[in-house]
């Protein structure tokens, strides 16, 4: 019994490595901010009708939608008026501005740098229409649990083994 604790004790932790990495690194980056983001915009445009029915709670998530973007649409950032509907799409390492009048949705996409995705991973579980962002939340719910385990297992392995018992 000794030797599968052991076994699912290293492995575990050698799964896990990855995720603990980019959780340090992130956390350090959100309290001493070692690197600001990018400001590299393009911008580009896509015919678009928006429904008029939409509530505005709604219209951010229609807009990503249609546009096939990825991220959320905070209903927040959503201002209307007679002539023009402006939306932020955001997601890890972009931001979208959309304006949309007569028909037409001009995007400014804002790239925000890489350090922002890693940020962003620090305690994501999901992106909308984002298929991988799922599999990340799967993968730290595991590396989660197993940290828990690996904790308690290491307490286990160190007590039950006499000769090292005095050593810690």
């Amino acid at each position: 019994m000794r030797n599968f604790i052991l076994k699912i004790h290293l492995y575990g932790g050698l799964l896990c490595s990855p995720y603990l990495i980019i959780f340090g690194l992130s956390s350090l980056q959100f309290n001493h901010h070692f690197v600001q983001p990018n400001d590299d915009e393009v911008t580009w445009t896509h015919p678009l009708r928006l429904d008029p029915t939409i509530e505005k709670r709604n219209v951010g998530n229609a807009v990503r939608d249609s546009l096939g973007l990825i991220g959320w649409g905070p209903w927040w950032n959503v201002e209307q008026d007679e002539t023009e509907t402006r939306v932020e799409v955001v997601r890890p390492g972009k931001k979208y501005q959309i304006h949309i009048k007569d028909g037409l949705a001009e995007i400014e996409e804002t790239r925000l740098g890489y350090l922002t995705i890693v940020n962003s991973l620090h305690a994501l579980t999901r992106v909308p229409n984002a298929p991988f962002m799922s599999v990340w939340g799967i993968y730290t719910e595991i590396c989660t649990w197993v940290v828990l385990f690996s904790a308690g297992s290491g307490v286990y392995l160190w007590t039950a083994r006499k000769s090292e018992r005095h050593v810690g």
